[in-house]
C-alpha cells in the first residue's frame, strides 16, 4: 500500500513538473517592446484615489532609448502647472503621481511568468516608490489586480521578480513603477535623479554568485527545511494560482519552515540568497 502511494505522489510531482515547465515563461527587459503607460494620481497622502488614465510613456517621463536597449525611468514633471492649485501648491507638486510604464501580453495568462532586467543606476530621490514588477488584473472584475510581484532597482544588480501560475483569463502585466510627488521642472528636474534599466547581465559572475538550495523534506506535512550554501534573505510560498501565503525571513543559511497550517495541495517556493532567487516546487501532505 505504501508502495503504491509513493509511486502516486511520485508521478503526480513528475506530471506537475511538466505542466510547468512547458507553460512557464520568461520575460526580460527589451526597449523594442510595445511600453505603455498608465498614471494612477492620489491626494498628498498617497492615500486617496482621485483617479488613473491611460498615459504617454514620454509624458511620464520614460525616455525609451531602442539603440542602447535601456529605459530611462524620472519623476514625473508633466502634470506640474503653477497656476493649476489642483497639481500645484507654492513651488512644489500638489498630488501623489504614481507612473506606470510596462508591457501587456494577455497570452502570458495561464503560465508562470518570470521577468528579468538590471539596474544600471538609481540615483532618484529617498521620496519615491520605485520597483519592478508582474502584474495581473481581471477584465471581469473592474481591473482588480489579481496578481502582484515586485523587486528592486538596486543600482549594478540584476532583479527577477516570478508569477507562479497566473490564471487564464486574467491581463499580465510586467514594467516599472515610479510613485511620489509631481516634479516642478523649473527646480528639480535635475535634482531628483532617475533609474536607468536595461536587459539582464548574464555573465559568468553572475552565475557563479548563484547559490544552489536543497529542500526537503518532500512531500512535507509539518517542517519544511531549506538549506543553502549563504545565509537566505527570504522564503516566500505560494500557491500555484501566485497566491502568497507564507512569508519568512530567515538570515541565516538553514531555514526550518512551519507549514502545518497549509492545506494538502501543491505550493510554490520562492528563495532569495546571496542575490539568487530559486523557484522551486513542494507538496503539502
Amino acid at each position: 500500500m505504501k508502495r503504491k502511494l509513493h509511486l502516486i505522489i511520485t508521478m503526480s510531482v513528475c506530471l506537475f513538473t511538466m505542466s510547468q515547465n512547458s507553460f512557464s515563461q520568461t520575460v526580460n527587459v527589451d526597449a523594442s517592446a510595445a511600453w505603455v503607460g498608465y498614471a494612477n494620481v492620489f491626494d498628498l497622502s498617497g492615500t486617496v484615489y482621485q483617479f488613473g488614465q491611460a498615459w504617454g510613456v514620454a509624458d511620464l517621463k520614460t525616455v525609451i532609448d531602442v539603440p542602447s536597449n535601456t529605459l530611462t525611468l524620472y519623476p514625473n514633471y508633466n502634470t506640474y502647472n503653477a497656476t493649476d492649485t489642483y497639481w500645484a501648491n507654492g513651488a512644489i507638486g500638489n498630488k501623489i503621481f504614481e507612473a506606470n510604464t510596462y508591457v501587456e501580453n494577455t497570452a502570458l495568462a495561464g503560465h508562470t511568468v518570470t521577468f528579468n532586467g538590471y539596474c544600471t543606476s538609481n540615483t532618484i530621490s529617498s521620496g519615491y516608490q520605485n520597483f519592478a514588477f508582474v502584474k495581473a488584473l481581471d477584465p471581469a472584475n473592474g481591473y482588480a489586480t489579481v496578481v502582484s510581484v515586485t523587486a528592486p532597482l538596486v543600482t549594478g544588480q540584476n532583479f527577477t521578480i516570478t508569477a507562479p501560475s497566473i490564471p487564464t483569463g486574467l491581463i499580465v502585466q510586467y514594467g516599472f513603477t515610479v510613485k511620489g510627488l509631481n516634479a516642478n521642472p523649473a527646480t528639480q528636474s535635475t535634482s531628483l535623479g532617475n533609474i536607468v534599466v536595461g536587459p539582464a547581465h548574464l555573465n559568468t559572475a553572475s552565475f557563479a554568485a548563484a547559490t544552489p538550495l536543497k529542500m526537503y523534506p518532500n512531500p512535507a506535512s509539518d517542517r519544511l527545511t531549506i538549506e543553502a550554501a549563504d545565509a537566505i534573505q527570504s522564503v516566500s510560498i505560494y500557491t500555484i494560482v501566485g497566491q502568497e501565503v507564507l512569508t519568512v525571513l530567515p538570515s541565516d543559511s538553514v531555514s526550518v519552515i512551519d507549514v502545518s497550517s497549509l492545506e494538502s495541495g501543491i505550493y510554490i517556493v520562492r528563495s532569495q540568497s546571496n542575490g539568487s532567487v530559486t523557484t522551486e516546487k513542494f507538496i503539502k501532505k
